[in-house]
Formats: structure tokens, C-alpha cells, sequence
């Protein structure tokens, strides 16, 4: 009995040593799997920080985006005004250039009348000048030089209009 006790007791003692090799074993493989772990922890801890700096970057790009917007709104308001403004500008431009025309006509017939009185008079030896004459060349000069001074001004916030619209479309792209 002895024997077997003894026997018993030394495959007790060979099965234990087995088990704490086995568990050994597994120590290890749990501390591999701890450490790898750890690592994928340290990684997505990298890849939360990239990613609130992105959300960061991306949230100034937005309010960036946003305040062009709104500039651009304000800048296509400014032309719409703009192109308004120069609209009516024409429209006074061409009732002026017919006024100047109507002031040209006025003008010839007087002309006409004034050299029919002088060749009159002439014809009768009388000296005549026509003061309505100068009064209406005075006039319709003065007329004229408003007109095209109107003209270059409208000329030069019309090409200043197309620039803005150019720039813009520029900064779109």
C-alpha cells in the first residue's frame, strides 16, 4: 500500500508540475495579450487626438466657408445695386442724349433762320446778329460735354462692375 500511496502521491506531484507550466504558459500569453493590448490602446488614443484635431480643422474650414458665404452674398447684393444704379444711369443717359438731339434740331433751325435773316438783310444792307444764336450754341455745347462726360463716367462703373463679377467668379474656382 505504501507503494501505491507513494506512486500516487509522485503522479500528484508530476500532474501539478504540469499544471503550473500550463499555467505558466498562459501567464505569458495573457501578458502578450495584455501588452498588444495596450499598444492598440496607445494607438486609438494617437487616432482620437488626429481625429479632434481634424474635427477642429474642419470646423474653422466650415466657419471660414461660411463667412465667404456671406460675403459673396454681400458682394453679389453690392452688383445687384450696383447694375441698378448703372441701368437708370443709362436710361438718364439716353433721355439726355435725346434732349441733346431735340437741342440740335432747335439749333439748325435757328441757324437756318439766322443766315435766311442775314441773307435778307444783307440782300437790304442791314447788319443783323441773332442773339438766340450764341445763347442756344452755348447751350446745346454745354449740353453736349455733360452728355459725354455721363457717358465715360457710366462707361467706367459698368467695366468696374464686370472686374467684380470676374474676381469672383476667379475666387469660385
Amino acid at each position: 500500500r505504501d507503494f501505491c500511496l507513494s506512486r500516487g502521491l509522485g503522479d500528484v506531484y508530476k500532474r501539478q508540475l504540469l499544471i503550473e507550466q500550463e499555467i505558466e504558459k498562459r501567464d505569458q500569453e495573457l501578458l502578450k495579450i495584455l501588452e498588444r493590448n495596450e499598444r492598440y490602446r496607445k494607438k486609438l488614443r494617437k487616432r482620437k487626438a488626429r481625429l479632434r484635431t481634424y474635427q477642429q480643422t474642419l470646423q474653422e474650414r466650415e466657419k471660414e466657408i461660411s463667412i465667404q458665404e456671406s460675403e459673396n452674398n454681400s458682394l453679389e447684393h453690392e452688383i445687384s445695386e450696383k447694375q441698378i444704379q448703372v441701368e437708370k444711369k443709362e436710361k438718364d443717359l439716353e433721355t439726355m442724349e435725346k434732349k441733346l438731339r431735340q437741342l440740335k434740331e432747335i439749333l439748325h433751325a435757328k441757324h437756318k433762320e439766322v443766315k435766311k435773316s442775314r441773307s435778307h438783310a444783307r440782300s437790304k444792307s442791314i447788319s443783323v446778329s441773332h442773339p438766340l444764336t450764341k445763347q442756344a450754341k452755348k447751350a446745346a455745347l454745354a449740353q453736349s460735354a455733360k452728355a459725354t462726360d455721363k457717358t465715360r463716367s457710366s462707361h467706367r462703373r459698368r467695366n468696374s462692375v464686370h472686374i467684380l463679377k470676374n474676381k469672383d467668379e476667379k475666387k469660385d474656382k
